[in-house]
């Protein structure tokens, strides 16, 4: 079922998020394996690319950072928190001007907060499980599938359990059209699932030919 805080499905930074009720299946990564390296780290900055006093506090710093969230992305996110009220937002995105050249992207650096693991004691260690299906998920799928079989209203009834963690707000989407709930299933798989590689139900369906 769901946490009541988005946050606790990853438990702050992640590297204590074993035991959430809203995980059906994860990836264990274990603190004795001192794993520096993986899919998550490819977010992190190098050292010299962040000012000293903000290295690990709150910038982690890993190797050589190959992937980040675009700027156009980033905007939605925090308008999303803005206007909105997201509580998702903080933990999916880190941002402010931490970086050492104030003249690379006006020294603005972006990373995602979840799943970062143990940075105490220098680079990242990936000690936080990769969480690739969750009870948010099954929600979602559920409100997609409502959606290709053109039952819009209860596919918004799906939608507002999963805004209503979000906004605190249950009756966030409320215009039971095609456009508006195919609008709604691609802002909500966005917000919610930000730097995972989420299967859309269609995507799957699809792949195993059960939709023609």
């Amino acid at each position: 079922r769901f946490e009541s805080h988005y946050a606790d499905i990853f438990d702050g930074h992640g590297r204590n998020n074993k035991n959430s009720k809203e995980v059906i299946f994860s990836l264990y990564n274990s603190q004795s394996e001192k794993l520096t390296g993986g899919y998550v780290t490819y977010f992190c900055y190098a050292g010299p690319s962040i000012k000293t006093e903000f290295q690990n506090n709150p910038v982690p710093v890993g190797s050589a950072q190959w992937l980040c969230y675009t700027e156009s992305f980033t905007d939605l996110m925090l308008a999303s928190k803005k206007n909105n009220g997201d509580t998702r937002v903080d933990t999916n995105l880190g941002y402010g001007k931490y970086g050492s050249d104030d003249n690379a992207n006006e020294g603005i650096l972006v990373w995602p907060n979840k799943f970062v693991g143990d940075y105490t004691s220098g680079k990242v260690i990936l000690d936080a499980d990769l969480l690739y299906y969750r009870y948010g998920l099954a929600v979602m799928m559920m409100a997609e599938l409502k959606y290709y079989r053109g039952r819009y209203q209860e596919a918004l009834t799906y939608l507002n359990m999963i805004a209503y963690r979000a906004y605190n707000n249950d009756k966030f989407y409320t215009t039971a059209t095609k456009d508006a709930v195919l609008q709604a299933l691609c802002d909500e798989y966005f917000f919610e699932f930000p730097a995972l590689a989420v299967p859309s139900l269609l995507l799957s369906l699809l792949l195993f030919g059960l939709l023609a």
